[in-house]
């Protein structure tokens, strides 16, 4: 049986991936492509569900990402598709600085990222 990733696994992958998905575009570029705009908010979403989903301690636990921001990324996205600096700003540079901090604290816990058997 393969082990079943923690979140903040989770939040690591999700945010790597939604930085490979945008790797190399202009912010023009990422407004005007119907399909990549598309994926980059379905990937969004999941990283603020994620970020939502952590409990509390494990937030306080991670003070320097900025929980608060994921939190209005994804009432946003609820409230339907993101404006163009939006949608940059999270995909870019929120999810830049926090796996930057992820991986920060994966290297002073290394325990937090052990996966679950």
């Amino acid at each position: 049986m393969s082990p079943v990733p923690n979140l903040h696994d989770l939040l690591e992958l999700a945010t790597t991936d939604l930085l490979t998905l945008t790797e190399g575009l202009e912010p023009r570029e990422l407004a005007a492509s119907r399909l990549t705009r598309a994926e980059t908010e379905k990937r969004l979403r999941r990283v603020a569900a994620i970020a939502a989903g952590l409990p509390d301690e494990a937030r306080a636990a991670l003070p320097e990402l900025d929980w608060d921001a994921w939190r209005q990324v994804g009432e946003a996205l609820a409230a339907g598709p993101l404006a163009a600096e939006v949608l940059w700003t999270a995909a870019r540079e929120l999810a830049t600085e926090t796996l930057q901090w992820l991986r920060v604290y994966r290297e002073a816990n290394p325990a937090w990222w052990q996966s679950a058997a």
